[in-house]
């Protein structure tokens, strides 16, 4: 029994390790969709003068867009690679943010429905996932607790990961539907041009909390 476990185990990983004498495509994809980012704690702090606040805040849905480019590879070609760029927001009453992300992501997909045709599957679930970098801009007023309102912009960094389904309507094109998750820790920091005593700068004004966001999307996808 162990003899036949171990030999089909063995067909299986050479029929999937295998290279497949199919053609790699490249990849370029457009969507657009609902953005809602989780309820966060908002913490602010001010040194100068001394001041804190801290408040769980909820945040709207946000309408989201974005696109990404790369490659399904030529030997393995349920995997490949990708950029990806994107837009949307985390906005309350008090506290506004702006994301732009930049991810860089592996993907993988597997071919479903496939022939002469569509070699890559006509049905291809697919799921994918990496780093990602963002640019924010953001506004936060907690005043009077805070005398000050914090309106200023930066990068982080964090993780995007998705699973979608992909239907080729063409050889060249498709429709497909994606859930996304990105996660960002935002640690904004502003820094004193102050010399205090003789030390380094000392920070003036500090803002934290992390966006956890749910992107549920649809778009088309092109393949050449």
């Amino acid at each position: 029994m162990r003899y036949r476990l171990l030999l089909s185990v063995t067909v299986f990983a050479q029929i999937w390790l295998t290279p497949l004498p199919i053609r790699g495509e490249w990849l370029a994809d457009l969507y657009l969709g609902a953005a809602i980012t989780d309820g966060s704690e908002v913490e602010v702090e001010s040194y100068f003068p001394r001041e804190s606040a801290s408040e769980r805040t909820s945040y709207d849905p946000s309408f989201t867009f974005g696109g990404r480019f790369g490659y399904w590879l030529d030997l393995f070609h349920y995997c490949g690679f990708a950029g990806d760029l994107s837009y949307f927001q985390a906005d309350s009453e008090k506290v506004d943010f702006t994301i732009v992300p930049f991810s860089i992501l592996l993907m993988f997909r597997w071919p479903l429905l496939t022939s002469e045709d569509y070699p890559h599957g006509k049905i291809q679930p697919y799921l994918g996932g990496g780093p990602s970098v963002i640019y924010y801009d953001m506004s936060v007023d907690f005043r009077p607790a805070v005398s000050e309102k914090v309106s200023d912009w930066g990068f982080e960094n964090g993780w995007d990961f998705r699973t979608g389904l992909l239907w080729q309507l063409h050889k060249n094109f498709g429709l497909y539907g994606e859930y996304r998750y990105t996660h960002y820790k935002i640690n904004y920091r502003d820094e004193t041009e102050e010399w205090i005593l003789g030390f380094e700068p000392r920070t003036r004004l500090k803002v934290e909390t992390t966006l956890d966001t749910h992107h549920f999307l649809t778009g088309i996808a092109f393949r050449f």
